[in-house]
């Protein structure tokens, strides 16, 4: 398994140096940021490939979220431009707001930090926010993009 944990175009530049053929038996791993682009190119060549991203499939999947994220990429004439690193951008900004929603009086980074860490079980447009303090986030479930689609898979 070779690991890549950088952008699309630095990511084909090495592919393309080392040789597509002396990387024919190995399994890719990259992350989100190498994107659609980079995965159409690996496949392209034949390669095995697997991406990890931290949000479900921007074309297909029908969480709320991801069915109002494409609605509002619609609506605006945007819907060229959806994108994984699109759809991560409006669910972090959707979890803001309602973040800030929560936030009781005068907003400030502490109680922004309050709210945020105060998450538990909060179902909100196909998703349950619940703060994990060990990773400081509410998710952990990736979703696993290969040859065969898009997979979820629960890390804790």
């Amino acid at each position: 398994i070779i690991i890549f944990c950088s952008v699309t175009g630095a990511t084909a530049v090495l592919v393309k140096k080392i040789g597509v053929q002396n990387l024919a038996n190995i399994t890719l791993l990259g992350t989100s940021p190498l994107g659609a682009e980079f995965f159409d190119f690996i496949t392209s060549k034949g390669l095995k490939y697997v991406v990890s991203n931290a949000i479900p499939n921007p074309f297909s999947d029908e969480l709320e979220i991801v069915r109002e994220y494409r609605e509002e990429m619609e609506r605006s004439g945007a819907k060229g431009s959806i994108s994984i690193l699109s759809l991560e951008g409006y669910i972090n900004a959707s979890i803001f707001i309602e973040i800030l929603k929560r936030v009781k009086g005068k907003v400030t980074k502490e109680k922004i930090r309050d709210s945020m860490e105060g998450m538990k079980g909060v179902k909100y447009k196909g998703l349950d926010l619940t703060f994990h303090p060990e990773i400081r986030g509410f998710s952990k479930k990736i979703w696993l993009q290969s040859k065969k689609g898009w997979t979820p898979w629960d890390i804790g």
